[in-house]
């Protein structure tokens, strides 16, 4: 009776320390979407991100590609083609420039082709689409 006493506390420790570790990682996970949300159009790399967090590279990327589907560099760079798009629509007279910058890219060439390659069209050509 005794051995099977002690058999139930290391199964209910053990179910309570998975269950502790499962919250963690999903507080992390939220961490992490909070944080790219918020500083995607900052100048941002594994490192600083891992620091930010609190969390060595390889559970970043871990988590990344768990939460994403994806490394934390395109999870960035779809965030920034979002903002793009929705800049492109909602403010029509704005310089693509202007919306390169805002979206986090400091050189509007390396914005026209990352788009390009992600959308399949220039900047102007989806503008353009979404006046039709």
């Amino acid at each position: 009776m005794h051995s099977a006493v002690h058999i139930l506390h290391a199964v209910a420790s053990y179910l309570i320390l998975e269950r502790m570790a499962i919250l963690k990682e999903d507080l992390l996970a939220v961490r992490l979407d909070a944080y790219l949300s918020t500083h995607f159009t900052e100048r941002l790399n594994a490192t600083d991100l891992a620091q930010a967090l609190e969390i060595g590279k390889t559970q970043l990327c871990e988590l990344s590609h768990k939460l994403y589907g994806k490394g934390t560099a395109a999870r960035i760079r779809e965030l920034r083609i979002e903002k793009a798009k929705q800049l492109l629509r909602d403010q029509q007279e704005l310089p693509l420039a202007e919306i390169a910058g805002q979206c986090g890219y400091d050189d509007y060439n390396y914005f026209f082709t990352v788009y390009s390659r992600e959308v399949g069209c220039t900047p102007s050509v989806w503008r353009k689409g979404q006046d039709a």
